[in-house]
């Protein structure tokens, strides 16, 4: 019916990554919910996001390997948390990375000078960071970057 549709919200979700686009097709295909972008939508959820994606060994695999590349091309990663500074109240950590600062993509540290420049004291700020968290995985342990956001006022000193 519409194929191309369908496949344009399964490509939407996955890239055109080949294992992520069979696994979420054959899900498709053996759903009797029909094919809607609601579907494809929920069908993500259950499959990679949820707790099917956790047993999934070969999916862990690609986010792993996909979340490496990625983390290798934005942000910038924290070197050094100063004790009693406005990083450490807010719960920054030494090995985060910066992804954001209100909201604003940081690719670079560059980019990161650029926002800082613009904040006043006083302003209100949130750091979008990712941080490594071990995960438990079979014959070991493995390490997933977890996405979480860190906010306060800047001090007015």
């Amino acid at each position: 019916e519409n194929a191309e549709q369908v496949l344009g919200w399964v490509f939407g979700w996955t890239n055109g990554h080949p294992y992520l686009t069979q696994r979420l097709c054959q899900f498709l295909i053996k759903s009797k919910d029909g094919f809607t972008k609601e579907v494809v939508e929920v069908a993500v959820k259950d499959l990679f996001l949820g707790e099917k994606g956790m047993e999934d060994n070969n999916l862990q695999f690609v986010r792993d390997m996909l979340l490496e590349r990625a983390a290798d091309k934005t942000g910038v990663q924290v070197t050094l948390v100063v004790p009693n500074s406005f990083a450490e109240e807010i719960g920054m950590m030494e090995r985060d990375v910066i992804v954001s600062i209100n909201r604003q993509p940081v690719m670079n540290v560059d980019e990161l000078k650029k926002i800082q420049s613009m904040l006043k004291p006083g302003d209100a700020v949130a750091f979008r960071v990712m941080r490594s968290a071990p995960m438990a995985a079979r014959g070991g342990t493995a390490v997933t970057p977890q996405g979480m956001w860190l906010s306060g006022t800047l001090p007015r000193e």
